[in-house]
C-alpha cells in the first residue's frame, strides 16, 4: 500500500500527553495512511484525485494535532477547516466523480489564473516593472496545467464550456451531501479562527474588564484567562475530533465505491471511538462554560 513516511513519522513523534488527549485519531491515521491503495492508472483517474485529497487530508489532520500538542490552538482549528472542507469535497465529487474531480481541478487552476492575471494588471498599473516577469512565468504555468487538465477531462464535460470552471460554494456542496446545518454551525465555527476573528481578543479584555472590577487585581484576570486558555483546548479538541470523524466517514464512502474492502473494515472498525472522543471532548468544553465553573474556579473571592 502506499504511504508518505514523513507524514506518519509527524504522527509517531507526538508526545504521550497528546497521543492520550486525542487518542484514537493519530493512530486511525496512520492506519488510513497505510491502507490506502495504490494508483492504478489512466482508467482510475477519479478514484486516485479522490485518494489524493484524503491523503492530503490526513496530511492536514496530522499538522492540527501537532499543533493542539504545542498549544497552537488556533492554528489547530484553522487547520480543521482545511480537513473539513477537504471531507466536503470528497463527498461532493463522489456523486459524480468522473465529471466533478476534474471540475474541482479545473475551477482551481482557472480562479489561480484570474488572480494572477489580476495582479499582472495592477502591477503594470503600480509601475511594479520587477513583478512583471514573475507573474507572466506563472500564468504560463498555470496555463500549461489547464490545458493538460482540460485535455483529460470527459468529452461531456470539455462540450460544457460555460460551467466547465464553476465550483459551488461551501454552503451549496453541503446541501448537495444532505449537511446544510454544518454551514452555520461546525463550519461557522471553523472559520472564526482562519478569519482572525476577535474572539480570543474580546477573552482578553473581558479578563482586563474583570481586574479592573477587581480593583486591578492580577490574579483575578490570570485565573480568567488560564480559564479562556482550557476552554479553548477543549473546544479545539473536540474540532480535532470533529474533522477526523467526518474525513474518516468520508473515507469510508469512498472506499465502498471502489470496493476497497480493507479500508472499508478499518474505518467500521474505528469511526465510533473517533466519535465517542468528540463526545468527551465537546462535553469538557460545555462544562467550562458553565457559569459555576467561571464563578467558583476562576475568580478569586
Amino acid at each position: 500500500m502506499a504511504t508518505i513516511p514523513e507524514i506518519e513519522l509527524s504522527a509517531n513523534r507526538l508526545c504521550e500527553e497528546v497521543l492520550l488527549h486525542l487518542a484514537p485519531v493519530p493512530s486511525v491515521l496512520a492506519k488510513l495512511l497505510r491502507n490506502l491503495p495504490d494508483y492504478g492508472g489512466p482508467r482510475n483517474a477519479d478514484r486516485d484525485y479522490l485518494r489524493d485529497c484524503i491523503e492530503l487530508g490526513i496530511e492536514h489532520l496530522v499538522g492540527a494535532c501537532s499543533a493542539w500538542g504545542a498549544g497552537a490552538y488556533f492554528p489547530c482549528e484553522a487547520s480543521c477547516r482545511t480537513v473539513f472542507e477537504i471531507s466536503v469535497n470528497v463527498l461532493y465529487i463522489l456523486q459524480t466523480p468522473d465529471e466533478r474531480s476534474y471540475r474541482h481541478q479545473l475551477a482551481s487552476v482557472l480562479h489561480q489564473k484570474k488572480q494572477l492575471e489580476e495582479a499582472l494588471s495592477l502591477a503594470k498599473q503600480l509601475g511594479r516593472a520587477g513583478y512583471l516577469g514573475e507573474i507572466s512565468h506563472s500564468i504560463e504555468m498555470i496555463e500549461g496545467q489547464i490545458e493538460i487538465i482540460q485535455s483529460l477531462a470527459p468529452a461531456t464535460l470539455r462540450a460544457n464550456r460555460s460551467s466547465i470552471g464553476n465550483w459551488p460554494s461551501m454552503k451549496q456542496r453541503l446541501e448537495s451531501i444532505g449537511e446544510e446545518l454544518d454551514y452555520p454551525t461546525l463550519y461557522s465555527a471553523l472559520c472564526r479562527s482562519t478569519h482572525g476573528d476577535a474572539e480570543p481578543l474580546i477573552e482578553r479584555l473581558m479578563a482586563r474588564i474583570v481586574a479592573h472590577g477587581m480593583r486591578s487585581r492580577p490574579e483575578g484576570m490570570q485565573a480568567l484567562l488560564r480559564h479562556f486558555r482550557l476552554t479553548t483546548r477543549s473546544v479545539s479538541r473536540a474540532m480535532v475530533a470533529q474533522a477526523s470523524f467526518r474525513l474518516i466517514k468520508a473515507t469510508g464512502l469512498f472506499a465502498s465505491r471502489y470496493g476497497l474492502k480493507p479500508l472499508v473494515e478499518l474505518v467500521q472498525a474505528n469511526l465510533d471511538s473517533v466519535r465517542a472522543l468528540d463526545e468527551e471532548a465537546a462535553g469538557e468544553a460545555r462544562a467550562l462554560r458553565e457559569p459555576d465553573a467561571w464563578n467558583t474556579e476562576c475568580v478569586p473571592k
